[in-house]
């Protein structure tokens, strides 16, 4: 599993921070913004140990530099309590985040993505009952434990496509049975409208049995009523 990339906070305008201009070698200040990369990326805290300096800077020799950092109240001299020595930035909490934080953030960065992959793929074992709306529609009547198995829905695993619901659009439409033309001359009744189980008429009957009204003959018009008359 490879390593969460680790970022560090730094201002837009850090090269002109009172406190950092302070110090007049310009190595010295780029050397500063080089261990807050460092900590971060290691999860110092802060600390970074004398040893380690050549993973820190490609300076051959940064003690000068440091020394002008530690005059300025930048870095400070300090011993951990395994011995090893090394320097403190000072205002390193003033930006930077913990490396306690940063791994709690990491881990629940993780336990989400993998919640939202497996939503998505249909498995709700690990959601959030009071987010995930398929649980609710599970757990509104019963409330034992719920498993991945719950009622489909939207989901990239079982959605859809338009083309298969036309397809199941046509299904309907050739299963149907044609509908029974009237003896009377009236409109077509299909058979579930013309009478239910117990022999009564549907509401809608009454409209079914009336004749369309014949067509009207324009010569019975005046000529002067009749179609391209002239006034």
């Amino acid at each position: 599993m490879s390593k969460a990339r680790m970022w560090t906070r730094i201002d837009g305008n850090v090269l002109r921070d009172p406190n950092l201009l302070r110090v007049k070698s310009r190595s010295a200040r780029l050397l500063y913004i080089e261990m807050l990369c460092y900590s971060n990326d290691q999860g110092t805290d802060g600390f970074i140990e004398y040893a380690m300096m050549r993973s820190v800077t490609t300076v051959a020799r940064p003690s000068a530099l440091i020394d002008a950092l530690i005059e300025d109240g930048l870095l400070s001299e300090t011993t951990t309590d395994g011995g090893r020595k090394g320097v403190r930035i000072v205002a390193f909490f003033d930006d930077q985040l913990s490396h306690e934080e940063v791994e709690t953030r990491n881990k629940n960065n993780a336990l989400r993505s993998e919640r939202s992959r497996r939503h998505k793929a249909g498995d709700h074992s690990k959601c959030d009952p009071d987010r995930c709306w398929a649980l609710k529609r599970v757990t509104r009547d019963d409330t034992s434990d719920v498993s991945g198995d719950v009622p489909d829905h939207y989901t990239k695993r079982n959605e859809t496509t338009l083309n298969e619901v036309k397809s199941g659009v046509e299904e309907k439409r050739k299963t149907k049975p044609p509908a029974t033309p009237d003896p009377a001359g009236g409109r077509p009744v299909s058979p579930e409208k013309r009478k239910d189980s117990a022999g009564r008429a549907d509401e809608d009957d009454e409209y079914e049995d009336e004749k369309l009204p014949e067509p009207f003959d324009v010569s019975k018009l005046p000529p002067e009523f009749r179609p391209g008359a002239r006034w």
